[in-house]
């Protein structure tokens, strides 16, 4: 009779179940500790290779369409009715339309 690979394991972790318990808490005190400040010791990104398609095509549209990243993001909500209501509508386009004209912005993209 051929004999399974792990059941000696199990039985001997069933048989010593309080010693399993106890070492896994061990562990898990340990990995908690060593996690404190680990935030500060983590980099939060900003390793893309200088070659990458992205950046190479970030590169072209920030030299011949003078386009970034958008810097700001504005959320309109219609509080009780949907974004495509006649009032929600003709309210999104009046902000598009200051937006745009502000000579400060250079770029707007509205959803109306």
């Amino acid at each position: 009779m051929r004999q399974e690979p792990f059941s000696g394991f199990e039985s001997r972790s069933v048989r010593r179940a309080r010693l399993v318990v106890g070492l896994t808490f061990v562990f898990s005190l340990l990995a908690c500790w060593y996690a404190v400040g680990l935030t500060q010791r983590l980099s939060p990104g900003g390793w893309t290779p200088p070659s990458a398609d992205s950046v190479r095509a970030e590169a072209v549209l920030a030299s011949e369409f003078r386009a970034g990243p958008p810097q700001l993001i504005l959320l309109a909500t219609a509080p009780d009715d949907s974004v495509d209501a006649p009032h929600a509508t003709a309210a999104g386009r009046d902000l598009t339309r200051r937006l745009a004209a502000d000579h400060r912005i250079a770029w707007v993209n509205s959803y109306w």
